[in-house]
């Protein structure tokens, strides 16, 4: 399973370099998710962070993670994504005081949809390296990544 990710974290960072630009454009409310997400979970991690953050958030909606079966279920669903709970002028501070990152998520996640390169996998969790819960002892890890690692279930 590592090296199926690995591989198509490769893929998603090969085609963020080759692609162009992102051009300005309506975006829905599923990928508006999926980019705050991204950002309020992994702004301040290496690209390869941000890949796999989409990629458990998309992996949650396949899975029909706590039956949730779309991108916005799974971000706002219940004590999932910490930042949700936040109040909303503190995420308009981080996104103001951010410009920059949010703006290259938001091209990011617009790429990896039009190539569909985000990796779907059974890595549906991770947690900063310091974390160590219940939840945590009960999964397998399957790689770090900046701050974050990422699990999956035990198979």
């Amino acid at each position: 399973m590592k090296h199926t990710l690995l591989a198509t974290l490769a893929l998603a960072t090969a085609t963020l370099t080759s692609a162009h630009t992102a051009q300005a454009q309506d975006i829905s409310a599923e990928t508006q998710c999926l980019i705050d997400n991204v950002f309020h979970e992994a702004r301040g991690e290496p690209l390869k962070g941000r890949i796999l953050v989409a990629s458990v958030t998309l992996s949650r909606v396949k899975a029909k993670h706590r039956g949730q079966t779309t991108i916005c279920g799974v971000v706002y669903d219940p004590y999932q994504f910490s930042w949700t709970s936040m109040p909303k002028a503190e995420l308009a501070r981080r996104v103001k005081s951010d410009r920059a990152t949010y703006n290259t998520i938001t091209e990011y996640v617009l790429k990896w949809q039009k190539h569909n390169t985000v990796p779907i996998t059974d890595v549906v969790h991770y947690a900063r390296h310091e974390v160590n819960n219940y939840w945590t002892q009960k999964m397998s890890p399957v790689t770090q990544v900046g701050a974050h690692v990422f699990y999956a279930h035990n198979l």
